[in-house]
């Protein structure tokens, strides 16, 4: 790879990665890749196969290198049934075993499934079966078996668990405050998702604010991050933001996080009209309006949209609309899952996946280690509590709960007011 020019998406994460590779990383938007190589003004481009079908870059780049260098091997994912079936030898490794008691269901965990292919969700807890998967969620676990010396049974940490009553663990980088599953299919991935909180250390726990924890902080976290990289660009130069998929839980972090610095741009929450009530009775965006009315939003001015849908159309529609005027569209989340397919007049050169791993990578190497996940951390407990207002959480337990919370909130069912919490 010595001398060539390959593109990469804006992200310090990959232009490390490509330069350790000995190529030259060229970040470039996504829609420019194909002329990019045509024209020459780079050799190739990091990608997963199934964009390199899609985009038809194999009509220009006719060599398909498999080097993996952020996918994660397959493991074999078992029930507790075939670990005890396991030999003493089987077990020897340092592992824990944790009971994911808990976890949360909001529209990001169908976010995970929906996107699984493309942002590696699917890789954390891998099954052998084709075309089946682990969604993964939020959630507390207790330890119910361990051989680490300082990982206790009984200890109750909160992070990344599949979907599932028992995982089983490798601690490493075990320090007062958390650990990291060291599983060695986890090593290539995002490892804001490796690391596991041992609460019980936090200075600041409420066990009072667990279930808000469980639902909000994954979600909010992703709102201060994309404040963050939003403010860190100068919001693009826009003087209003647009913010499709207004209803949802990280669209409201984010307009809690505008409407709290009055230097960001007016803010514009475009939902259904089923939920402009609850949307406007918030009171965080400067104006509501319904995905039919996108004609109503100014195009004079320039504007970034931060996307929580997904939808192809409205989003075709609104950068026709804006024309020149959009400058930058942060694609965040798929809502509206079953519309994620762009058209033609989606404008593919200002538009970016939001990848909040590789932000939060960023500002480790600028601010040092921690600062991001305090900051995160204060304006997720601050805006949860403020949420207390607004937000009913269902708390069940079971199998058939674990099932008709997963179809109430793939299948658009549940009010944006409301979320999930179950366990087995």
């Amino acid at each position: 790879m010595a001398g060539l020019k390959i593109r990469v998406q804006t992200s310090d994460l990959f232009v490390s990665m490509i330069e350790a590779m000995g190529g030259n990383a060229t970040p470039m938007a996504y829609g420019e890749v194909y002329q990019g190589m045509v024209q020459g003004v780079i050799d190739g481009a990091e990608n997963n196969f199934p964009s390199y079908e899609s985009s038809r870059h194999f009509e220009v780049a006719p060599v398909y290198s498999l080097t993996r260098p952020v996918m994660a091997p397959e493991i074999l994912a078992m029930s507790k049934r075939s670990w005890d079936k396991l030999s003493a030898a089987g077990k020897e490794a340092v592992r824990a075993a944790a009971q994911a008691s808990v976890p949360v269901m909001t529209a990001n965990n169908v976010t995970y499934g929906v996107m699984g292919e493309r942002i590696g969700d699917w890789k954390f807890f891998p099954v052998e079966s084709e075309g089946e998967g682990v969604i993964p969620v939020w959630g507390f676990a207790e330890i119910v078996e361990s051989t680490h010396p300082e990982v206790p049974v009984g200890e109750r940490i909160y992070g990344f668990f599949p979907m599932a009553s028992h995982l089983v663990m490798q601690p490493g980088k075990v320090s007062e405050g958390r650990f990291v599953d060291g599983a060695e299919h986890r090593a290539g991935l995002p490892p804001v998702y490796n690391s596991y909180t041992r609460v019980v250390a936090e200075p600041d726990y409420d066990g009072d604010l667990d279930d808000a924890r469980m639902v909000l902080f994954p979600l909010y976290a992703t709102s201060f991050c994309i404040y963050d990289f939003m403010q860190d660009h100068d919001w693009y130069g826009a003087r209003q933001v647009v913010v499709l998929g207004a209803s949802s839980k990280t669209a409201i972090g984010c307009a809690y996080a505008i409407s709290a610095d009055a230097s960001a741009p007016r803010s514009v929450g475009v939902t259904s009209p089923r939920s402009v009530a609850s949307v406007e009775k918030l009171g965080l965006y400067d104006e509501v309006l319904t995905y039919d009315a996108l004609d109503n939003i100014d195009a004079s001015i320039p504007t970034v949209i931060n996307d929580m849908s997904g939808d192809g159309g409205v989003l075709g529609r609104l950068h026709d609309h804006l024309g020149d005027a959009m400058k930058y569209t942060s694609n965040v989340g798929v809502t509206h899952y079953d519309a994620n397919t762009m058209p033609p007049g989606f404008i593919r050169e200002r538009s970016e996946v939001f990848f909040a791993p590789g932000h939060i990578q960023k500002r480790h190497k600028e601010w040092g280690p921690g600062v991001f996940e305090k900051r995160a951390h204060d304006f997720w407990k601050d805006t949860a509590l403020k949420s207390r207002d607004w937000l009913t959480i269902h708390r069940e337990e079971g199998d058939d709960a674990v099932k008709q919370a997963w179809s109430a909130v793939a299948l658009g069912k549940t009010p944006a007011d409301e979320a999930w919490v179950v366990g087995f």
